[in-house]
């Protein structure tokens, strides 16, 4: 890994660091970092977010140059943590551009030997149309004036650990969700033994891999991810040991773990039928709004929603925003398995 690599990967922390540090304030975040000797292209994006009034750069002008390698460093990381950013990495999904038409191919044209004298059989394709539309998926991040103020590197770590975490968290559950229709093949798990699991895992296959030239992946949730790894044969072996708790391979396609997923369920997705695009990271300060401390907060806030001041509980936060987009172009690009309950008594 090459040393501007290595910096752009740490600059994202620094400036979350700084933003605290500052109380939410761009301007005093600056000076903060250029007086704790930040790089130079931290200091350059703290006072370019000043000048330009936002973190980000939603419509690719440029306004804030260094942005986009610090921006795209922090997705880089976020593949460890994301389902949706490790295909995105490996270029396991079909990238369009948002706004754009997509046109998928509901039924497949088919070929046929041709005689001579004979007609050539002809296939009517059945389409199906939907437009590449961007979502927005944030996360607050919240820490103590004191925590602010006494950040230490380690301290900053842990910040820009959890950050990556509720980021990677909100995009995977939105990522599912759009990937997601009535159409979709959704089953419940038929038993809790290695053979039932197999069979299930083979009607998966069978639903999404019917030509063989897919990229496939599993996505599972934590709860059924360690049921797979820790589920055994009658003769004691492991049924599935080229999968862990935190991932693996399942029938040689990647096995993905993430928070995101429902609980005890398990997705196997065919990348190359998703159209996906990944646009901005936006980050937003402040020391004053009003916010719920609630991993699920009420929408729409009511009368029984508790909301907390920031500024009258010595609080800073920190909103990260995901721009990004997903469709899928067949409806054989998702099986879903729920109630995973695998090695459990009968």
């Amino acid at each position: 890994m090459d040393l501007e690599t290595i910096n752009n990967r740490a600059a994202m922390g620094i400036i979350v660091k700084s933003l605290f540090a500052a109380r939410g304030r761009t301007p005093n975040a600056a000076i903060f970092a250029e007086r704790a000797g930040a790089p130079a292209k931290v200091v350059r994006v703290l006072k370019d977010a000043v000048s330009v009034g936002y973190f980000g750069d939603p419509e690719g002008s440029g306004a804030l140059a260094d942005w986009p390698s610090i921006r795209s460093a922090f997705f880089e990381l976020l593949a460890a943590d994301s389902a949706f950013f490790r295909l995105w990495s490996s270029r396991a999904l079909a990238r369009v551009p948002v706004n754009t038409r997509v046109t998928a191919t509901a039924v497949s044209a088919t070929a046929a030997r041709r005689d001579e004298a004979k007609p050539i059989p002809a296939t009517k394709l059945t389409l199906a149309q939907g437009l590449l539309r961007p979502v927005n998926v944030g996360c607050i991040l919240v820490v103590s004036d004191e925590l602010a103020d006494a950040m230490s590197a380690s301290a900053q770590s842990l910040v820009t650990s959890e950050l990556r975490s509720a980021v990677a968290r909100e995009v995977d559950a939105e990522f599912l969700q759009l990937i997601t229709d009535t159409a979709t093949l959704v089953s419940a798990a038929s038993g809790v033994t290695a053979a039932a699991a197999r069979s299930d895992l083979r009607a998966m296959l069978e639903a999404v891999n019917y030509s063989g030239t897919g990229s496939l992946a599993w996505i599972s949730s934590p709860g059924a991810a360690n049921k797979l790894a820790a589920l055994g044969t009658t003769s004691g072996g492991a049924a599935f040991p080229d999968v862990s708790p935190v991932g693996g391979e399942l029938f040689g396609a990647p096995f993905l773990v993430s928070s995101g997923v429902a609980a005890n369920s398990l997705h196997l997705v065919n990348g190359r039928e998703i159209a996906a695009d990944l646009g901005d990271l936006e980050l937003k300060p402040s020391s004053e709004a009003m916010v719920q401390l609630d991993d699920d907060p009420t929408d729409p806030v009511d009368a029984t929603t508790v909301q907390v001041s920031l500024w009258q509980h010595n609080l800073v936060g920190v909103k990260a925003t995901v721009v990004f987009a997903a469709e899928r172009v067949r409806d054989t690009a998702l099986a879903t398995l729920t109630d995973v309950n695998y090695g459990a008594a009968p």
